[in-house]
């Protein structure tokens, strides 16, 4: 069997020991074991960030010595997972990603022929991925009602699967404001949130519109600075107007989208 581009990393790696394959593989599985504790240990410590200084975590994963594209991707999933199970530290999880991609900005390409492996590259794919994983709808469906079958307990799934999906969006606009992600991703994940462009899907369910509503309240001071995104400001604007003009939104979200159009359009 044919090694991966992973395995062949691995082997490079720790190619001075002199073992067999199997050894070989066995010790960076180890290796990379170890690596992800480092990077879980010192994400934990981002709840303490005001005692300790946002400093020292980001010298922390900074000293965490990565060999490949996997090892960085598994960080920046770990900064990305921290983000959406503890909302609150959003903006210092985007700073964390900030500077790894300062201390990592690329690898070299796995096989040589392909492209160097880029941080804003793996970060595009892991959002891609965390964001892709959202469930689509928020509807109980037969399996949840089996395996939770009183009702509270139901209940409680479905809003940890709504807090998920906000924290989420909102871990993307900060991910966006530390100038990580483009302008074209956050277009697109406000079109598959809520419809932007023509021949739009069914009216979407409430959480995902408070999703945008959430990005929005968050990203729509930047991009009013910036004169090449107004068109897109001025566009999600208005359909989630028109979402209200189909009362789909609750009382509260009416009025946080009335307060947008005001704050933005006077």
């Amino acid at each position: 069997m044919a090694e991966s581009s992973v395995e062949a990393e691995m082997w490079r790696t720790v190619a001075m020991l002199e073992l067999r394959r199997g050894p070989t593989l066995q010790a960076l599985a180890g290796y990379r074991m170890q690596v992800r504790r480092q990077v879980q240990a010192s994400m934990c410590k981002v709840s303490a960030v005001k005692r300790r200084g946002l400093r020292g975590i980001e010298e922390e994963m900074a000293n965490i010595e990565l060999q490949n594209g996997e090892e960085l991707k598994c960080a920046v999933h770990a900064v990305f997972r921290k983000a959406v199970a503890e909302p609150a530290h959003g903006e210092t999880c985007a700073k964390i990603a900030l500077a790894l991609r300062h201390r990592y900005p690329q690898f070299p390409p796995e096989p040589e022929s392909e492209k160097p492996l880029s941080f804003t590259r793996v970060l595009l794919t892991v959002t891609q991925a965390e964001f892709e994983s959202l469930p689509c709808t928020l509807e109980a469906s037969a399996d949840d009602v089996a395996k939770f079958p009183d009702s509270e307990a139901l209940q409680a799934e479905v809003e940890r699967r709504r807090h998920v999906m906000l924290s989420c969006v909102s871990f993307i606009g900060h991910l966006f404001l530390e100038h990580l992600l483009p302008l074209k991703v956050l277009k697109q994940v406000v079109q598959d949130l809520v419809g932007l462009t023509q021949g739009r899907p069914s009216p979407p369910e409430g959480h995902r519109i408070d999703c945008v509503v959430e990005l929005l309240m968050l990203v729509g001071p930047s991009l009013e600075r910036r004169p090449s995104s107004g068109a897109l400001l001025i566009e999600i604007e208005s359909r989630l107007r028109d979402l209200t003009f189909l009362g789909l939104c609750s009382g509260e979200l009416c009025f946080a989208i009335r307060n947008l159009a005001w704050h933005h359009f006077g």
